[in-house]
């Protein structure tokens, strides 16, 4: 996470928090954010309901359906490589815990597609995916960054290093532009 850009890292602590913001107490909640580019890492994310079981019990059936989604996504998106799934509560406590897994799929075996094709049939795992394409600038849109409201650059009516509109023939920036 610490090799993604800021923009990259953005966009994926927004969509977490929009996920724990739209995702029920009780239903579970899958992301996938895929890579700009092949040799970058498909992040899964995973919201998953607190079970009644004991906690221990939980964050164990927690990280097996983590790695569930990390393999159905390898089935879906067979040119990726790398995956990194994140799985945490539906709802935020003083109490939550994040599971954190890597999924190497670099090394995809008949059997681990027979698996996956599996869990994804018996669980339901990534079957009516919806894709979002959106464009992320590097900082937000706001007019106070030089920007108006339609994310175009502001013109200024007299640009700094053209010649000053009094006709004294040096720069804007030095001349009417202090005053």
């Amino acid at each position: 996470m610490a090799s993604e850009c800021r923009t990259r890292r953005r966009m994926f602590s927004e969509k977490l928090v929009d996920m724990h913001i739209k995702t029920l107490a009780n239903h579970r909640a899958t992301s996938v954010l895929l890579p700009t580019n092949i040799n970058e890492p498909c992040y899964i994310l995973l919201l998953l309901p607190l079970l009644e079981a004991d906690y221990e019990i939980y964050r164990e059936v927690r990280r097996g359906f983590l790695h569930a989604c990390c393999m159905v996504a390898k089935l879906k998106y067979p040119n990726l490589s790398d995956f990194i799934g994140i799985a945490t509560e539906t709802v935020v406590t003083e109490f939550s815990s994040e599971d954190l897994l890597y999924y190497d799929g670099r090394d995809w075996t008949d059997e681990e597609r027979q698996e996956a094709i599996t869990l994804q049939n018996d669980l339901g795992l990534l079957v009516n995916l919806t894709e979002y394409k959106t464009t992320e600038y590097e900082y937000p849109l706001l007019p106070r960054y030089g920007r108006n409201d339609k994310g175009k650059r502001k013109t200024h009516k007299y640009p700094r290093n053209s010649p000053c509109y009094c006709g004294s023939g040096i720069k804007h920036k030095y001349c009417c532009m202090r005053k």
